[in-house]
């Protein structure tokens, strides 16, 4: 048997790496085999909405667009993403159908009439919000810092601070005598907000309290951001306060409100001077504002804005 050593032929050395496709080659297309979708069957009131997902296999599909169509517009409409939104009590069927590979799947849809018996009227409170919003404590905070705290402005430094050998700066008696001034202000602003929110509870006014967290403003949706858009662009007032701090939780505890029923919710809607529904986003799963705006409108009059589909 003949054997040869190919490394030491120089024109049977082929550097693969370096060899370039063709101009006219192609990778070939590689066709959608199947289509799954994250439910098939639903319930959904009128004017109330669902998201449907659908996964188009195989993940390396060349062309995964989706076509979404409904069987009847009347009942229940989808947009280009998937979106179904009820129109009026009746059902439908809804079908993704991919572009390529002619594969659908179907989630049939049923429309229920919109249950009105929990929805409330919400009070005009738009002086009183106004007002309490004038008290805002981290505006004064702010003011206070900005105004005299701050020793990086270079006014501060010299009228509200002594500079000691080291070259540090420290605290005088003016800076105290400003301080005990903002502290009477906050105290004063906090009583004053207190009264404002005790005013509502005790004329048995119906209104939406919004709770900030640190919790909130840790998930990836917050409930509390949408749902003060949703009240804007409903142009209702609302009041807003911020716990664990002095700001929220004096109020809370201070207040004629009975707030076992909260619960920890961060959306708070009061129904005559009571707790009468709360989202609680440790239970209530609202990823997004349309379902945010769904909840809502179990309980409050909300408009069906296109800008929110």
């Amino acid at each position: 048997m003949v054997s040869y050593d190919f490394n030491s032929v120089p024109y049977h050395n082929i550097e693969f790496d370096k060899l370039t496709k063709s101009a006219n080659y192609k990778d070939p297309d590689v066709k959608v085999t199947e289509l799954k979708i994250n439910t098939s069957r639903i319930e959904i009131e009128e004017e109330n909405s669902f998201q449907l997902n659908v996964i188009v296999l195989p993940n390396e599909a060349t062309n995964k667009e989706v076509k979404w169509t409904s069987s009847n517009n009347e009942v229940a409409s989808v947009n280009e993403k998937g979106l179904v939104s009820g129109i009026k009590r009746g059902t439908a069927t809804i079908t993704a159908e991919s572009v390529d590979g002619n594969k659908k799947i179907v989630c049939e849809v049923t429309v229920k009439q919109k249950e009105l018996s929990n929805r409330i009227k919400l009070d005009n409170i738009s002086k009183e919000a106004n007002e309490f919003g004038t008290y805002n404590l981290n505006d004064i905070s702010r003011e206070f810092f900005d105004n005299v705290e701050n020793p990086d402005n270079p006014n501060n430094k010299q009228k509200y601070y002594n500079i000691n050998e080291d070259g540090s700066y420290s605290a005088n008696e003016l800076w105290r005598e400003e301080y005990r001034k903002h502290e009477e202000r906050m105290n004063q602003a906090q009583q004053k907000r207190i009264e404002i929110f005790n005013k509502l509870i005790a004329e048995k006014k119906s209104f939406i309290l919004l709770i900030e967290s640190k919790e909130c403003e840790a998930r990836e949706y917050s409930v509390l951001e949408g749902t003060e858009k949703i009240l804007k662009q409903n142009k209702y007032s609302y009041l807003k306060i911020s716990t664990p701090t002095l700001n929220g939780d004096q109020i809370l505890e201070k207040s004629d409100l009975d707030t076992s029923k909260l619960g920890g919710g961060s959306v708070a809607i009061i129904k005559n001077g009571k707790i009468y529904a709360s989202i609680n986003p440790n239970i209530d799963s609202i990823k997004n504002d349309t379902e945010n705006k769904n909840w809502l409108s179990k309980y409050i009059e909300i408009r069906w804005l296109k800008f929110l589909i």
